[in-house]
């Protein structure tokens, strides 16, 4: 299933997010904070809300990683 593909994807993916600034009351935040403090937070206390992106990321390689396999693509690094 492409392990290390997925494994490569989420270490750029986690540097993307760290990356890109969005403006968050008259500070540059980075979409990986933005995410965390203004999506998570308000919905969990810090401690699930750090699970709950975890999870999701999980999640979303996961779904990559399983539609990479079912159309049989195969990608050698």
């Amino acid at each position: 299933m492409n392990p290390l593909f997925i494994y490569v994807l989420a270490g750029v993916c986690a540097r993307i997010l760290n990356l890109i600034k969005v403006q968050n009351a008259n500070e540059p935040i980075s979409l990986k904070g933005w995410m965390y403090s203004d999506l998570l937070l308000p919905w969990a206390s810090p401690y699930n809300a750090s699970l709950l992106f975890a999870l999701h990321l999980g999640i979303l390689f996961w779904l990559i990683g399983l539609w990479l396999y079912r159309r049989k693509i195969y990608l050698k690094i």
